[in-house]
């Protein structure tokens, strides 16, 4: 893009296997409002040899992450998640790297689906931008934080800064693996340290299956959050595709009054 930024997600060889998230995660910018061009700007980190061999035939831009065995990325995550690619010290350094060479980031979780441009919703002129729905910290029943899966960061000294006290955080406490990028800027003080700084971005542009209220004219991006396993997020979004057609059939002109898949798809 102009101004330098780059789409980075990550996939392990659960979600990047034929009909599975990787497929979902790329259909969307086919079908998606002005999100098409995004495709060529997008740069897929996979963790294992076998989500890198996929990724290869399907998508030009795809690199195999360094160090990223499943000892050293994914194991702590494995007692809540097996499926799910740990937002760990690997994925840490290669978003600072990226920084430290003058891009621009859009991070998203392979899980989320890009059915608008979302870039008129960002702010240049802030540091981090973040989608993270502080108001379920302490709802049992929704899924943590309830991450939007999307953040952006700007290269910036000042940037750089918080993505080294997050690798630092993360050696510091273990127990941090598990944790999300908002939960990270909250429980370390980050959120407060970086003031106006930081943009919290709307959440009915930026929504889940985790919010029971959503409006199909206002989404750019969906996360499939609120789902324990890779079966239950690729049945629940492909529904959600499903019904982005028809959206997209009629020219985006129209609401559907009820969505087929459900607001949370925990089996």
């Amino acid at each position: 893009m102009e101004d330098r930024t780059i789409v980075l997600t990550v996939v392990n060889k659960a979600w990047a296997t034929s009909g599975s998230v990787l497929d979902l995660f790329l259909e969307s910018f086919q079908i998606g409002q002005a999100t098409k061009p995004l495709l060529n700007h997008i740069v897929i980190a996979t963790l294992d040899k076998q989500a890198f061999r996929y990724c290869n035939s399907i998508h030009p831009n795809c690199f195999l992450l360094k160090n990223s065995s499943p000892n050293q990325t994914n194991r702590k995550i494995q007692s809540k998640n097996p499926d799910h690619p740990t937002f760990g010290a690997g994925i840490i350094n290669l978003l600072k790297q990226v920084l430290e060479l003058g891009y621009n980031v859009v991070f998203t979780e392979a899980d989320v689906m890009w059915l608008r441009n979302p870039f008129p919703h960002l702010d240049p002129e802030k540091e981090i931008e973040v989608t993270c729905d502080f108001s379920t910290a302490n709802q049992p029943n929704i899924e943590t934080r309830a991450d939007a899966g999307f953040f952006h960061a700007k290269s910036f000294d000042s940037t750089l800064e918080i993505f080294k006290m997050v690798k630092l955080m993360r050696f510091l406490f273990p127990d941090y693996e598990h944790k999300s990028f908002c939960e990270i800027l909250e429980y370390t003080g980050i959120e407060t340290k970086l003031g106006h700084r930081l943009n919290h971005l709307n959440l009915t542009n930026f929504v889940g299956f985790c919010n029971p209220e959503v409006k199909l004219s206002k989404i750019s991006t969906f996360h499939a959050n609120c789902c324990e396993n890779t079966k239950s997020k690729v049945h629940e979004l492909k529904l959600l595709l499903d019904d982005w057609k028809k959206v997209a059939a009629a020219g985006f002109q129209w609401e559907i009054s009820s969505w087929k898949a459900p607001t949370k798809c925990i089996e």
